[in-house]
């Protein structure tokens, strides 16, 4: 696993930001280092999330950090997860090349996007066994599916005794995610996990 004092993962959110704290906190007793981006949505462009991750960027390259994960929500966009966030990375890696003294290489390198297929939700379902330990908010009963592609709001919605309240039961429903079943039920959450080296 890369050092996590050196990486910095660039979020959609106060969910996936109190999520992976928590998580990461009780996995590995660190965290890593986290930023907001907060412009994400389903007709956010590549250009206009590069364009609001553009300054986290800059100074996240000239850190200590030796890896930056920007990790954004496909949402509802027509495109394939992995092409959306391919567009982004080439996209963030060119400009910051043009307005900086950084070599490509290096910021091929460091430069990671990981896209959620739909969104941060799905990585939680991705373990229906981890989070069926919840007895108070999942239903009985719960089978594991491919929920990829799907709105994981709408799963968790589904399978919950309660309503689903994103900044509440997500991290803690997160925080029961076993990464390693994760990575085989989710394509999206098993790139996530490699580019870490998890």
């Amino acid at each position: 696993m890369i050092a996590l004092s050196r990486v910095m993962f660039l979020v959609d959110g106060p969910t996936e930001i109190k999520a992976i704290n928590e998580k990461f906190a009780k996995e590995y007793g660190r965290t890593p280092a986290l930023r907001r981006v907060g412009c994400n949505g389903k007709d956010v462009k590549p250009e206009g999330y590069v364009n609001a991750a553009f300054g986290t960027l800059i100074i996240a390259m000239s850190s200590v950090v030796t890896k930056i994960v920007c990790i954004i929500d496909r949402e509802g966009r027509r495109e394939e997860a992995v092409r959306f966030g391919g567009k982004v990375r080439e996209i963030a890696i060119q400009r910051i090349a043009d307005s900086s003294h950084i070599s490509k290489k290096e910021l091929d390198n460091k430069i990671s996007v990981c896209v959620p297929d739909r969104m941060f939700e799905n990585w939680i379902v991705a373990d229906i066994n981890g989070i069926n330990t919840h007895k108070d908010l999942i239903k009985y009963g719960m089978m594991q599916k491919n929920y990829e592609g799907m709105c994981g709001v709408n799963v968790l919605k589904a399978i919950m005794k309660v309503p689903y309240k994103k900044t509440l039961h997500g991290p803690k429903l997160f925080k029961s995610v076993d990464f390693r079943r994760a990575k085989k039920n989710s394509a999206s959450f098993k790139c996530f996990a490699e580019t870490i080296g998890i």
